[in-house]
């Protein structure tokens, strides 16, 4: 399918704008925002690319296509940013049917512009490579698929796997025994603490037994000599009571002395009769309590139960060591399982990227010398990016894969033209002409504020 005239009522900068083009590769020069984008936009409405058409597009226009021999005219409609087109021709009417234009026109999804774009980026250049496979026969495809999800799916096992060993890892390097030997870890053994529990009890059992028997013969001890006490002081108690009528006689008898003394009454006898009375009189006593005799003032030793209480505690101590110490062997063990797991996958991704590699050198590429890796495409083995190719290099790429989309579209587009050098520009004509493309190629001219078609090559 070759270009061979345009009419432009109004699209754009462009208006009542007419070229005749026959087929032959054409140059638009322009300075920027003066129609050269907008030309060839609308010759891509008009096949079917959607993707061209403006927000809010408004216009009409005219394209004639020679297909075959045979002249194709597609009339271009836009309002509201959507665009109907009609197809006239031999034995062909098309009233705005995408299915049908599409059958007729073939594929346009490849963008020249769009790919030396990605380029630019590592997100872009897995676009490219995605874009790349659309180009391959189905059955590498399927294949490519198969070995691609297997490598997805060992993989996000994988993210899994170390994820867990990570975690494992950070746990054993900050257990307080890590830096134990291993043979050192296995040795330390568990104790039996009930035993020594059940020991404990035994003591306690002892000692309660002989404190209460103490005590039993201390409560005797205090009874006995409760009941002493009781004795003197009712004793006592007696001889005061005795004493203090004594006194109350000597007291009678001395006021009797008194008063015979008032009444002029003395003798010696009167005077005898109070000394002997009063030396009959005993003296007052005071109670005075006996000693205590045998009394066990202190509990039974305790030193067994503290004995047996560090030695529980001793053992108490012995296994937490060793409940740490299996935590600690169980995720080294952990750990060696992950590190196995983790290899294993490694092994199935590398196995599974090397059959991709050996599927991508078998394949019959549609650009001899272009493949791909994980991230990007290589041609020749050097990476498709600004880094390693020139731009120019990249855009013949882009004439390549373009060519191998739709064999018979027969049109090429080409923005930013002063990329090109003299010799790609002319390598770029002699593929088209090898494969019998049409080349439309924009180039920036400064100052230029009409469009102006050039015919170039031969």
């Amino acid at each position: 399918m070759k270009l061979q005239t345009v009419k432009i009522a109004k699209f754009k900068c462009l208006e009542n704008f007419e070229a005749e083009v026959k087929g032959k590769n054409i140059l638009l020069l322009a300075d920027n925002g003066k129609g050269k984008s907008s030309f060839m936009q609308i010759i891509r409405i008009a096949l079917g690319d959607n993707t061209c058409i403006p927000p809010d597009a408004e216009g009409s226009g005219v394209v004639v296509m020679d297909k075959n021999g045979k002249a194709l005219t597609f009339k271009v409609k836009m309002k509201d940013g959507k665009a109907s087109i009609k197809v006239e021709g031999e034995d062909i009417y098309i009233d705005d049917k995408k299915g049908a234009i599409s059958a007729l026109v073939g594929a346009l999804d490849f963008d020249i512009n769009e790919f030396v774009e990605w380029s630019k980026t590592k997100a872009g250049q897995k676009k490219q490579v995605e874009k790349f496979k659309e180009f391959l026969p189905a059955d590498v495809r399927l294949e490519l698929n198969k070995l691609e999800g297997r490598i997805k799916m060992a993989y996000d096992e994988r993210t899994e796997v170390n994820r867990d060993k990570d975690k494992t890892s950070k746990l054993i390097a900050a257990h307080p025994l890590c830096d134990m030997d291993p043979i050192d870890l296995g040795l330390i053994q568990k104790v039996d603490v009930q035993k020594l529990l059940d020991k404990k009890e035994h003591i306690k059992t002892a000692l309660n037994n002989e404190y209460l028997n103490a005590k039993k013969t201390n409560d005797a001890i205090r009874a006995a000599h409760k009941t002493k006490c009781d004795s003197i002081r009712e004793l006592t108690t007696k001889h005061n009571e005795k004493t203090q009528e004594k006194r109350n006689a000597l007291n009678s008898a001395r006021s009797y002395l008194k008063a015979l003394n008032e009444l002029g009454y003395s003798g010696d006898e009167v005077n005898q009769f109070c000394l002997d009375l009063e030396s009959t009189v005993p003296a007052l006593k005071n109670f005075t309590e006996p000693e205590l005799e045998g009394i066990i003032d202190e509990m039974p030793d305790n030193a067994p139960m503290t004995a047996i209480d560090l030695e529980i505690a001793g053992a108490q101590e012995a296994n937490s060591k060793y409940i740490s110490a299996t935590e600690l062997i169980r995720l080294r063990k952990e750990l060696e399982t992950f590190t196995e797991q983790s290899g294993e996958l490694t092994a199935k991704i590398d196995s599974s990227r090397q059959s991709i590699s050996d599927a991508i050198k078998d394949m019959s590429s549609p650009v001899e010398g272009l493949g791909f890796n994980d991230e990007m495409l290589l041609y020749n083995g050097v990476p498709v990016s600004p880094d390693s190719l020139s731009t120019s290099e990249i855009i013949e790429l882009g004439v390549r894969l373009k060519m191998a989309e739709n064999p018979d579209l027969g049109i090429l587009f080409l923005e930013h033209g002063e990329s090109l050098g003299e010799e790609r520009l002319k390598t770029i004509l002699e593929i088209a002409k090898k494969n019998d493309f049409q080349v439309i190629l924009e180039q920036v001219q400064r100052g230029q504020e009409k469009l102006v078609l050039e015919i170039i090559g031969d």
